[in-house]
């Protein structure tokens, strides 16, 4: 049993222990304990597998036979997870990204912006006109609720969240 939090940095040391494990002693469950709920450590502790971990919220451990079963349970093999972490889990899976609510043509203007090309040569490319490109252009930024404010570039915000779906 290890808390995400511990010394000396006081940041994901216990993650770093859980994964440590993973790979020197694959047969040793962990349960890591956490003050708050992330679904982004839940996300790491499973993602090469779910047998043999847990994951607890530690203002919601009240009852010691709740507590002495998930241990008993992780030893042996079965995966627990607190019951808000699942479902703040499934809830960040079904979130749709607002890249889906873009045509086809305006995902296919959307991967040239991310590139850096200017709205000439993605005219050229795609065989539209500069100003068909403009108008793809805003009504993308208005599909991903990017609000024109002159200290933020909208190519920039639309680029950072297309490579950020996209994984790169």
């Amino acid at each position: 049993m290890t808390d995400i939090r511990m010394p000396p940095t006081q940041t994901d040391e216990g993650m770093r222990v859980a994964e440590h494990l993973r790979q020197s002693h694959p047969d040793i469950g962990v349960i890591v304990l956490s003050q708050h709920g992330s679904s982004q450590y839940a996300t790491e502790l499973l993602e090469k597998g779910a047998s043999g971990r847990g994951y607890l919220l530690k203002d919601r451990i009240h009852d010691l036979d709740h507590l002495v079963s998930t241990i008993h349970a992780v030893a042996t093999g079965e995966c627990r997870i607190d019951t808000q972490l699942i479902e703040s889990l499934l809830s960040r899976k079904h979130q749709r990204s607002p890249l889906e609510e873009l045509t086809p043509r305006q995902r296919e203007i959307m991967a040239d912006l991310a590139t850096g090309k200017s709205n000439l040569a993605i005219a050229r490319d795609r065989g539209v006109t500069q100003r068909a490109v403009e108008k793809h252009i805003s009504e993308i930024f208005g599909r991903l609720g990017l609000a024109n404010d002159e200290s933020i570039s909208r190519r920039v915000q639309a680029t950072l969240l297309y490579l950020s779906r996209n994984g790169q």
